[in-house]
């Protein structure tokens, strides 16, 4: 470990308030020794301590002092200065002392890189080291740690909301980008001491990078004390601890992602209710408000980062298309001109879910953006509609498996039975004992509003023979099909017995 005369003086506590530095350059030492009469030349990185400046010392490059009086002659070498009442002995400890305790808490915070909890617990290192919140984010400003504060709430709003929300809002991104602060943001090599229009409090960033690409932050907050240049050394050496132990995380890989991702993920989800902010995000993400937003859920049949990325791209160059990895697969979120654009939209998905060889769930096309965690839940629930009937069709859209849900639910296929109307139940075994098609008249003759010409066409028979098979189903079974009721209750019954393999395996499994 290489420390500065600034951060000893700071780690000495109350002598180093009282401490003098001279002629400081910033020089980095690792070593500490005793000086002594006749030592001769000066060893490079090393600290001496020393009762002034030895005879016979022959000061070499990159080395300092501490003195605990005004050396006699002039030092070639920078040096810090101790109150004059301490002795040699008490000074060599205070120093050795607080450069060992450092050295403990690197040792340590080496330790939790490894640790399941130990990004979470190196940001509360940092902050006992400095005295100062501190935040490590990923690449796309998910906050991966934090630390806890009760008084986190006299903080400015942008910080706030990252301890809040979990991440920067994306409409403060934006504006870095613009502005081209983010720009200067990540292209710093160590700690840095940052002053932003768009954060109202000074903080220190490091960029933590693997491979030359930034992977996250480190945000040290100016909010108890002042940021010192102590603070920024003990950034530079802690960060590539909290790298490792960022790089160890299974949280880094789950949730890193796209400057905007995590905003429209808890936007899916629901979890955002706030309007204003809610359109402040949309109004970043360039939304049009005349738009009828669509959503729709990709399932890959194998997924890989490379293929998310290619399936990402293919949906965001049209429609508006915005395109994140969510739960299971890819979430889309597409902005139609009208309602009658979806049958485009879908055969479009049909193409793509062929070439890609993936699935679509799709919802209904929704009124307005803050409809669209509904839309989510349908793509969600049609995926699961599917799985459990074995529907394999390609793209799905809601509206085509909805009916089924109510009886998925059902606790067994004795209870989906029980649901059956008595006249689908006694029309379903007379068909079979006798050989005729009776159930599938009444069938096309309730989905056609009990329409005879269309019925008949629909059935390929004359609309005298229509009238007879609905006159001797009626003296069969004695039902008001004037009674809405009954009729929904018969088109439910018949539209189960149409499925009805299906949905009783998925109940029983």
């Amino acid at each position: 470990m290489k420390f500065s005369l600034e951060l000893l003086r700071e780690r000495l506590g109350s002598l180093g308030e009282r401490a003098v530095l001279v002629d400081d350059d910033g020089r980095r030492l690792s070593k500490i020794r005793l000086a002594q009469e006749g030592m001769g030349q000066t060893m490079p990185d090393a600290l001496y301590v020393a009762d002034g400046l030895p005879e016979g010392c022959a000061v070499g490059p990159e080395c300092a002092f501490v003195f605990t009086r005004p050396p006699a002659w002039p030092c070639a070498a920078p040096y810090l200065l101790l109150p004059d009442e301490l002795a040699l002995p008490e000074a060599l400890n205070e120093v050795t002392g607080a450069i060992d305790s450092l050295g403990a808490v690197l040792e340590e915070v080496d330790a939790l890189t490894w640790q399941e909890d130990g990004l979470q617990r190196i940001a509360e290192k940092i902050e006992q080291l400095c005295g100062n919140p501190c935040y490590l984010v990923d690449s796309s400003f998910k906050v991966m740690a934090i630390t806890d504060n009760p008084e986190m709430v006299e903080m400015s709003i942008n910080w706030m909301h990252a301890a809040k929300y979990g991440y920067l809002s994306y409409d403060l991104i934006a504006n870095l980008i613009r502005s081209n602060e983010l720009y200067d943001l990540e292209s710093s090599s160590a700690a840095t001491i940052i002053h932003s229009n768009y954060f109202y409090v000074p903080f220190i960033n490091y960029n933590l990078r693997q491979s030359g690409r930034v992977q996250g932050h480190l945000f040290v907050i100016d909010m108890f004390r002042h940021i010192t240049p102590g603070d920024l050394e003990i950034v530079d050496l802690v960060a590539p601890y909290a790298l490792r132990a960022m790089l160890n995380s299974p949280l880094f890989r789950q949730y890193s992602g796209s400057y905007y991702e995590h905003f429209v993920a808890d936007w899916l989800e629901g979890r955002i209710q706030d309007p204003v902010y809610m359109q402040r995000q949309l109004d970043a993400l360039a939304f049009k408000e005349s738009a009828h937003p669509l959503v729709a859920t990709f399932r890959m049949s194998s997924r890989n980062e490379f293929r998310t990325e290619r399936l990402a791209r293919l949906l965001e160059d049209w429609q508006g298309c915005m395109a994140l990895a969510h739960g299971s697969g890819i979430v889309a979120i597409f902005q139609l001109k009208d309602r009658s654009s979806k049958a485009a939209a879908i055969e479009r998905m049909r193409k793509i879910c062929r070439d890609e060889q993936c699935r679509a769930a799709v919802s209904d096309v929704q009124d307005e953006y803050h409809d669209i965690p509904r839309g989510y839940r349908q793509t969600v629930e049609t995926l699961r509609i599917c799985d459990a009937m074995g529907l394999e069709d390609s793209v799905v859209s809601y509206g085509d498996v909805a009916a089924f849900q109510p009886y998925l639910n059902f606790a067994s296929a004795a209870e989906l039975d029980d649901f059956l109307h008595p006249a689908i139940t006694f029309l379903q075994q007379y068909d079979r004992e006798h050989a005729v098609q009776l159930l599938p008249t009444l069938a096309e003759f309730l989905k056609n509003d009990r329409d005879v010409q269309k019925t008949a066409a629909k059935l390929f028979v004359h609309r005298n023979t229509l009238t007879y098979r609905m006159k001797r189903i009626l003296e069969l079974c004695p039902v008001d099909l004037d009674d809405f009721g009954t009729r929904q209750r018969l088109l439910e019954s018949i539209l189960i017995v149409e499925h009805y393999d299906r949905i009783a395996k998925s109940i029983k499994d």
